[in-house]
């Protein structure tokens, strides 16, 4: 029975597959919705008029970077020619403007291995995306992707670029933010005010970088965070301050850094914290405990390649998975393990 309404879809669609493409077409929920299309194009981007209308993903990998400007170009052109069409019809006055655009369901663009230094266009025609993929890239400036215009963002991934900082105002406009992915850049500095604006942020990845400091207030403003990763930088000290508004935080990893310590009370912020990972930092025994803190939630940590010459006896009672491999234990002593009653992996 779903027969006619597959063929209408697809007679819908606007076109075929294009060259060097695989469509994919996605599941049909109900008779009322549109056969949503998945496009993957490598080597080259196609022209707006290959692409089935009814494209909800849309991936470009290994293609030029003139040919990326080009494609965003024709759609800003396009969009803005069917909003004046609209505009001046009466007889379309009751379509929704949403559905005014080249790409009218649009909401998933991926741009990876392009090439790609500086995108200087409006991103007029895209104001349904929800994720934008950006990684893999030449960027060295976070203005260079232009991307504020894109309020309705709850995913942005520009890993793999060669970004050197996070400014002021970059983000403010993103308020529906969710995910922010700037792993593997080359980000030495972060403004205290780059993340203003970003109130319903609850993924940030900061990993493989090169910070080596952040600014006590830089994470104030993500109190809806969950998971936060520093992974792969340099740093030494984690702040007293950095973590005081992020109550919400489940996941915290600072494994592969110069830790040897922590200010005091550091991570007593952090009353949800359920996993910590602090591998391959050069902790002192006597600074384990002040790391840990005293959170009620906390079921997994990680300690290993830490230089540990004996099982931290300071954890909080929650943990139920402590790894410790790579240090210089020796032995596990009677009594060493008696303040882990739930623990599930001592040696893990």
């Amino acid at each position: 029975m779903w027969l006619p309404f597959i063929l209408l879809a697809l007679m819908a669609s606007g076109s075929a597959c294009p060259d060097l493409c695989v469509c994919q077409q996605g599941v049909i929920v109900d008779r009322d919705s549109p056969l949503f299309a998945d496009v993957t194009c490598r080597g080259r981007v196609p022209e707006l008029s290959e692409l089935p209308d009814n494209t909800r993903r849309l991936w470009l990998d290994e293609a030029e970077e003139y040919e990326v400007i080009s494609f965003l170009t024709e759609v800003e052109t396009i969009s803005g020619d069917l909003e004046s069409n609209v505009t001046s019809s009466v007889k379309n006055e009751s379509r929704s403007l949403a559905l005014e655009t080249a790409l009218p369901y649009l909401d998933e663009l991926t741009m990876t291995n392009c090439s790609v230094m500086s995108l200087n266009v409006s991103w007029y025609g895209f104001g349904r995306l929800r994720s934008l993929n950006l990684s893999y890239n030449e960027l060295s400036n976070l203005s260079d992707a232009r991307v504020s215009s894109l309020i309705g963002l709850t995913c942005l991934d520009l890993s793999d670029n060669l970004l050197k900082d996070v400014n002021v105002g970059v983000f403010r406009t993103l308020s529906e933010l969710t995910r922010l992915h700037l792993r593997r850049n080359e980000i030495a500095m972060v403004h205290e005010d780059a993340f203003r604006g970003l109130d319903r942020l609850e993924f940030l990845d900061l990993s493989d970088n090169r910070l080596a400091d952040l600014p006590d207030s830089a994470l104030t403003p993500l109190y809806s965070l969950q998971k936060l990763d520093l992974s792969g930088n340099q740093l030494q000290v984690l702040g007293a301050r950095w973590f005081e508004s992020l109550d919400k935080l489940r996941e915290l990893d600072v494994s592969r850094n110069g830790l040897a310590k922590a200010a005091s009370g550091t991570l007593q912020p952090l009353p949800g914290l359920s996993v910590l990972r602090l591998a391959e930092n050069p902790l002192k025994e006597k600074d384990v405990s002040l790391l840990l803190g005293t959170g009620r939630r906390l079921e997994t940590v990680d300690a290993s390649r830490t230089g540990l010459a004996r099982v931290p006896a300071a954890l909080t009672r929650s943990v139920r998975a402590l790894r410790l491999a790579g240090n210089k234990l020796t032995t596990v002593r009677g009594g060493d393990l008696d303040s882990y009653p739930l623990l599930l992996f001592p040696a893990a």
